[in-house]
This record gives structure tokens, C-alpha cells and sequence, in this order.
């Protein structure tokens, strides 16, 4: 719905709780000034992510749509819509947030060292998210951030992936109907 216009959106919003689909998908957070309209969302079972931001910014954000989406008996999950593909400002990392490569993720599959590009050393710190590479260093600045909040914005997130499965499903049945 993110694409819409705003009276597109609201029609289109009728037309979902009349039928009560579940498969509606805020993925850019364009409804994020509409807090009326992200709780429809919810009710719904629908899902409305996060924009692009630093990692206490989401952790944040994450916070107040679990908030929202606990009043119903759906999975809870909160994507980042990053909007990567360059038309859109990626985000920096927190204040203080350097990285100390390598480092491993988080299930300690995988070992991540300092990122290149050509011969250029990329400086998450100073640069951010300059490309899709470095996601990995802003999940590191997300998970150190939801340790040290201990409110367990990581998990929200990396349930999204589930809450997003469970709306498709949903979604597909309503549809078989």
C-alpha cells in the first residue's frame, strides 16, 4: 500500500477489512505518520515494517509496533524496508559504533571481515550502509543495541521473517476461498 495515494490507500483498505485479507504490506512504512491506519494494518494481520534508520532508531520504532501488533492474535515480526537499490540515503550506524573485524554473526556461521571495493576500504563508521555488503556490520550495531536495551528488538526482527510466512498463508487462503 506504501505506493498508493492516500485515497487509493483508504479505498483500498476498505475493500481488505470487507473481506478481511490478511496479505496487506506496509514495506516502506509510508503509513508511518498514520498510526489509525498502521493499526488497520494490524488488525488485519498485515504487516508494516520500519523505514530505513540507524540501529536505535529501529530498535525504537520496533518497540512501538510490537506494542500495536500485541492487541491481536498474530505472529509478531518487524522487517526494515531498506530500499536499497540507490535512490534512496542508506543509514549510518549508531554514534560510537565502530566494528572490530572480523567478527562472526551472530549464529557463528559466518565470519565477516573489512569490507573493499576494488582496492578502497569501505569505513562502515564514517560511511555507513554504502552498499548492500555492509548489512552485516548493521545487524552487528542492531544486535549490540537490542542486548544492551535488553527489549528484544532483534528478535522482533528476526521473527519477521515468520510473521511475514504466516501473513502469505493466510493470504493464499483467503485467496482459495
Amino acid at each position: 500500500v506504501d505506493h498508493m495515494s492516500y485515497n487509493t490507500t483508504m479505498e483500498a483498505m476498505k475493500i481488505l477489512e470487507a473481506r478481511n485479507y490478511s496479505g496487506v504490506v506496509s514495506s516502506h512504512n509510508f503509513l508511518r505518520d498514520k498510526e489509525t491506519n498502521i493499526d488497520r494494518v494490524f488488525k488485519l494481520g498485515g504487516m508494516a515494517v520500519t523505514f530505513n534508520g540507524s540501529p536505535s532508531d529501529i530498535a525504537e520504532t520496533m518497540q512501538s509496533k510490537k506494542a500495536q501488533m500485541e492487541k491481536y492474535d498474530f505472529e509478531i515480526g518487524v522487517g526494515v524496508g531498506t530500499d536499497i537499490q540507490g535512490l534512496v540515503a542508506q543509514t549510518m550506524g549508531d554514534d560510537g559504533y565502530v566494528p572490530v573485524y572480523p567478527f562472526k554473526s551472530v549464529d557463528g556461521t559466518v565470519t565477516f571481515t573489512e569490507p573493499k571495493i576494488g582496492n578502497r576500504d569501505i569505513d562502515f563508521a564514517s560511511e555507513g550502509m554504502a552498499h548492500i555488503g555492509l548489512f552485516a556490520e548493521w545487524m552487528d550495531n542492531f544486535h549490540k543495541v537490542s542486548e544492551e536495551r535488553g527489549d528484544g528488538s532483534y528478535e522482533i526482527f528476526m521473527n519477521s521473517a515468520e510473521a511475514y510466512l504466516q501473513l502469505w498463508a493466510r493470504a493464499e487462503a483467503a485467496a482459495i476461498e
